[in-house]
């Protein structure tokens, strides 16, 4: 049987610049090598031309989660589902050049289905980054209130994992990181934390992004798992969900209702 191998999956729309400089740019400075990096266009339109890249597309303005799941569906009918790994990257962040290979080889030498390391968060500002380390283990009650630190560009997941649990749900426009990782965790995955800091996270304030405060995407995607998870809260873990939403990002039930309506 093969060791195993990984493949690199970024879905973008619409920064071509932050996407050829930023991220393509760091896979190709890895120090392991991806054994195919799939790029999921969700512009619309005729898919862009990538020197070393399987470039597919969506119709156009379907949402990170439907483009992550056409990648997911196109690796799944050319690698092998238990010996493969899918490393998530967003196409406006950065992998440090030993992530894929440290990633793999803590992957194969447990067999293990996830694997995390530390994120660098960085506001474009050029001060220090900010650590984000991944967890310690994987629990969904801490999923159920916030992210403690496997999110969008540091998930390092076996592909089958990710086809049995569904993939990526696209009726949430935003907090997929969280809805994925809880699905998975219920499925009885298995996990290795990464120390280091691998990956760079850049959250520029002069640009929109998913995650930005009071965006339909945000506020959507917040109502659509709050509502989805509330019942398996307690009490305190929903009073620290909604403190915290509306603190970062100007949530509150009303809000959530409208940006679910127009995302």
């Amino acid at each position: 049987m093969s060791p195993g191998e990984c493949v690199a999956l970024i879905a973008t729309r619409g920064r071509p610049r932050l996407l050829r400089e930023r991220a393509l740019a760091s896979v190709a400075r890895q120090t392991r090598a991806p054994g195919e990096v799939v790029v999921v266009d969700d512009n619309g339109g005729p898919p862009m031309l990538l020197d070393g890249a399987t470039v597919l597309r969506t119709e156009g303005g379907q949402g990170a989660s439907a483009a992550w799941n056409a990648g997911l569906g196109s690796i799944a009918g050319r690698w092998d589902p238990d010996r493969t790994w899918v490393a998530v990257l967003d196409d406006d962040d950065a992998w440090c050049p030993a992530y894929l290979e440290r990633c793999l080889s803590v992957a194969r030498k447990g067999d293990w289905d996830v694997v995390a390391a530390g994120l660098r968060w960085l506001d474009g500002t050029g001060s220090p980054f900010a650590p984000m380390p991944s967890p310690e283990q994987l629990r969904a009650e801490e999923f159920l209130v916030t992210n403690p630190g496997v999110q969008g560009s540091n998930l390092f997941v076996r592909l089958g994992k990710l086809m049995t649990v569904g993939g990526f749900d696209e009726g949430l426009p935003s907090t997929t990181d969280r809805d994925l990782l809880i699905r998975l965790i219920d499925c009885g995955v298995t996990y290795q934390r990464i120390p280091e800091f691998l990956v760079e996270h850049y959250a520029e304030r002069d640009r929109r992004r998913l995650s930005t405060p009071g965006s339909a995407a945000k506020l959507g995607g917040l109502t659509g798992f709050f509502d989805r998870y509330r019942h398996r809260m307690s009490p305190q873990q929903q009073a620290a969900f909604m403190s915290r939403a509306e603190e970062l990002f100007g949530w509150s039930a009303g809000a959530g209702e409208l940006g679910r309506q127009t995302a």
